[in-house]
Protein backbone atom coordinates (compact mmCIF):
# COMPACT_ATOMS: atom_id res chain seq x y z
CA UNK A 1 0.00 0.00 0.00
CA UNK A 2 1.63 3.53 -1.13
CA UNK A 3 -0.39 5.90 0.37
CA UNK A 4 -1.55 4.83 3.93
CA UNK A 5 -3.75 7.62 4.45
CA UNK A 6 -5.88 7.28 1.22
CA UNK A 7 -9.20 5.98 2.08
CA UNK A 8 -9.53 2.24 0.86
CA UNK A 9 -12.67 -0.11 2.01
CA UNK A 10 -10.31 -3.25 1.05
CA UNK A 11 -6.35 -3.96 1.23
CA UNK A 12 -4.90 -6.47 -1.09
CA UNK A 13 -2.24 -8.73 0.16
CA UNK A 14 -0.21 -10.52 -2.18
CA UNK A 15 3.21 -11.58 -0.79
CA UNK A 16 3.46 -13.28 2.85
CA UNK A 17 5.43 -11.17 5.32
CA UNK A 18 3.99 -8.63 8.21
CA UNK A 19 2.40 -5.70 7.23
CA UNK A 20 1.77 -2.77 9.75
CA UNK A 21 -1.67 -0.61 8.52
CA UNK A 22 -2.68 2.80 10.21
CA UNK A 23 -6.55 3.62 10.48
CA UNK A 24 -7.78 6.62 11.19
CA UNK A 25 -11.86 6.57 11.50
CA UNK A 26 -13.75 9.64 11.14
CA UNK A 27 -17.66 9.79 12.33
CA UNK A 28 -20.40 12.02 11.22
CA UNK A 29 -21.73 13.59 14.34
CA UNK A 30 -24.22 11.25 14.41
CA UNK A 31 -22.19 8.22 14.22
CA UNK A 32 -20.53 7.29 17.23
CA UNK A 33 -18.01 4.23 18.48
CA UNK A 34 -17.95 2.70 21.52
CA UNK A 35 -15.78 -0.56 20.95
CA UNK A 36 -13.51 -1.33 18.25
CA UNK A 37 -12.81 -5.58 17.68
CA UNK A 38 -11.87 -7.24 14.65
CA UNK A 39 -11.63 -11.15 14.16
CA UNK A 40 -8.99 -12.56 11.72
CA UNK A 41 -8.92 -14.68 9.26
CA UNK A 42 -6.35 -16.42 6.77
CA UNK A 43 -6.44 -13.03 5.02
CA UNK A 44 -9.44 -10.75 6.15
CA UNK A 45 -9.83 -8.72 9.12
CA UNK A 46 -13.41 -7.31 10.02
CA UNK A 47 -13.14 -4.40 11.97
CA UNK A 48 -16.92 -3.65 13.84
CA UNK A 49 -17.35 0.16 15.55
CA UNK A 50 -20.30 0.07 18.10
CA UNK A 51 -21.57 3.15 20.05
CA UNK A 52 -22.92 3.56 23.25
CA UNK A 53 -26.62 3.03 23.38
CA UNK A 54 -28.96 6.03 24.93
CA UNK A 55 -32.75 6.28 25.50
CA UNK A 56 -33.72 9.23 27.97
CA UNK A 57 -36.90 7.85 29.97
CA UNK A 58 -39.47 10.32 32.33
CA UNK A 59 -41.65 9.62 35.48
CA UNK A 60 -44.21 11.93 33.18
CA UNK A 61 -44.37 13.48 29.39
CA UNK A 62 -47.28 15.65 29.63
CA UNK A 63 -47.65 17.91 32.79
CA UNK A 64 -49.10 20.76 34.67
CA UNK A 65 -46.87 23.97 35.09
CA UNK A 66 -44.41 23.16 37.62
CA UNK A 67 -44.75 19.52 38.29
CA UNK A 68 -40.91 17.63 38.54
CA UNK A 69 -40.16 15.00 36.61
CA UNK A 70 -37.36 12.61 36.61
CA UNK A 71 -35.37 11.98 33.52
CA UNK A 72 -32.76 9.39 33.47
CA UNK A 73 -30.28 8.21 30.75
CA UNK A 74 -31.01 4.75 29.83
CA UNK A 75 -27.81 2.34 27.75
CA UNK A 76 -24.70 1.53 28.49
CA UNK A 77 -22.33 4.89 28.65
CA UNK A 78 -20.02 6.01 31.54
CA UNK A 79 -20.60 9.91 31.68
CA UNK A 80 -23.64 12.12 30.60
CA UNK A 81 -23.86 15.55 30.30
CA UNK A 82 -27.43 17.38 29.65
CA UNK A 83 -28.14 20.14 27.50
CA UNK A 84 -27.81 22.86 30.09
CA UNK A 85 -24.29 21.65 31.50
CA UNK A 86 -25.78 19.23 34.19
CA UNK A 87 -24.01 16.12 34.91
CA UNK A 88 -25.20 12.88 35.81
CA UNK A 89 -27.16 9.69 34.59
CA UNK A 90 -30.80 11.78 35.92
CA UNK A 91 -32.04 15.06 35.84
CA UNK A 92 -34.88 16.63 38.14
CA UNK A 93 -36.78 19.04 36.09
CA UNK A 94 -39.76 21.47 36.67
CA UNK A 95 -40.70 23.17 33.38
CA UNK A 96 -43.23 25.51 33.28
CA UNK A 97 -43.90 25.88 29.32
CA UNK A 98 -43.15 22.29 26.47
CA UNK A 99 -39.17 21.75 26.74
CA UNK A 100 -37.00 19.42 24.73
CA UNK A 101 -34.13 18.27 27.24
CA UNK A 102 -30.76 16.69 25.51
CA UNK A 103 -28.34 14.14 26.94
CA UNK A 104 -25.51 13.11 25.59
CA UNK A 105 -23.66 9.56 26.72
CA UNK A 106 -20.10 8.89 26.88
CA UNK A 107 -18.32 5.69 27.11
CA UNK A 108 -15.34 7.36 29.18
CA UNK A 109 -15.14 9.17 32.35
CA UNK A 110 -15.02 13.18 32.43
CA UNK A 111 -17.25 13.32 28.90
CA UNK A 112 -14.51 11.58 26.71
CA UNK A 113 -14.41 8.45 24.40
CA UNK A 114 -17.66 7.91 21.91
CA UNK A 115 -20.89 9.39 22.50
CA UNK A 116 -24.66 8.97 21.49
CA UNK A 117 -27.08 11.50 21.50
CA UNK A 118 -30.95 11.69 22.82
CA UNK A 119 -33.65 13.95 23.59
CA UNK A 120 -37.36 13.62 25.35
CA UNK A 121 -39.76 16.31 25.30
CA UNK A 122 -41.99 17.25 28.42
CA UNK A 123 -45.16 18.60 27.39
CA UNK A 124 -46.91 21.31 29.40
CA UNK A 125 -50.24 21.64 29.92
CA UNK A 126 -52.38 25.08 29.84
CA UNK A 127 -53.66 25.88 33.13
CA UNK A 128 -57.50 27.79 32.63
CA UNK A 129 -58.56 29.35 35.56
CA UNK A 130 -62.75 29.94 36.87
CA UNK A 131 -63.86 33.28 37.48
CA UNK A 132 -67.43 34.09 38.57
CA UNK A 133 -69.58 37.02 36.89
CA UNK A 134 -70.82 37.69 41.13
CA UNK A 135 -69.51 36.95 44.36
CA UNK A 136 -72.87 36.98 46.00
CA UNK A 137 -76.41 35.92 44.76
CA UNK A 138 -80.07 37.07 45.24
CA UNK A 139 -82.93 34.84 44.89
CA UNK A 140 -84.70 36.10 41.89
CA UNK A 141 -82.12 36.84 39.97
CA UNK A 142 -80.78 35.60 36.55
CA UNK A 143 -77.96 33.39 37.80
CA UNK A 144 -74.52 33.53 38.76
CA UNK A 145 -71.81 33.27 35.61
CA UNK A 146 -68.75 30.82 35.90
CA UNK A 147 -66.31 31.28 32.78
CA UNK A 148 -63.07 28.64 32.23
CA UNK A 149 -60.48 30.78 30.55
CA UNK A 150 -60.03 28.60 28.33
CA UNK A 151 -60.67 25.06 26.98
CA UNK A 152 -58.71 22.07 24.79
CA UNK A 153 -60.07 20.70 21.81
CA UNK A 154 -60.66 17.52 22.21
CA UNK A 155 -61.55 17.83 26.04
CA UNK A 156 -65.28 18.07 27.37
CA UNK A 157 -66.02 20.44 30.47
CA UNK A 158 -68.91 19.07 32.91
CA UNK A 159 -70.25 21.31 35.48
CA UNK A 160 -71.28 19.28 38.62
CA UNK A 161 -73.31 20.50 41.27
CA UNK A 162 -74.27 18.28 45.24
CA UNK A 163 -76.62 16.14 43.09
CA UNK A 164 -74.05 15.24 40.36
CA UNK A 165 -73.49 16.79 36.74
CA UNK A 166 -75.55 19.94 36.44
CA UNK A 167 -76.11 20.54 32.26
CA UNK A 168 -74.72 18.08 29.29
CA UNK A 169 -70.91 18.17 28.93
CA UNK A 170 -69.74 21.06 26.97
CA UNK A 171 -66.65 20.10 24.23
CA UNK A 172 -63.91 22.21 24.68
CA UNK A 173 -62.74 24.08 21.29
CA UNK A 174 -59.79 26.74 22.59
CA UNK A 175 -62.09 29.58 23.70
CA UNK A 176 -63.65 30.16 26.70
CA UNK A 177 -66.42 28.29 28.44
CA UNK A 178 -69.52 30.28 30.31
CA UNK A 179 -71.69 28.33 32.36
CA UNK A 180 -74.79 30.40 33.82
CA UNK A 181 -75.89 28.39 37.00
CA UNK A 182 -78.40 28.98 40.04
CA UNK A 183 -75.98 29.74 43.62
CA UNK A 184 -78.19 26.92 45.43
CA UNK A 185 -76.92 24.06 42.70
CA UNK A 186 -73.10 25.13 43.14
CA UNK A 187 -70.13 23.29 45.09
CA UNK A 188 -67.37 25.45 46.40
Amino acid sequence: MSDPTSYLNTVTISMPGTYTFKWTITFSPNIVCNAITYSEGSDLITVNITGPTLTISATATSICPGTPVTLTANGNGVSWKWNDGTTGKTKVVSPTSTTTYSVTSYDGLLQTGCKAFSSITISVNTIFTLTSSLFSYCAGAGGVNLTLSGSESGISYQLKNTLGNDGAPIPGNGAPITWIIKLHKLIL
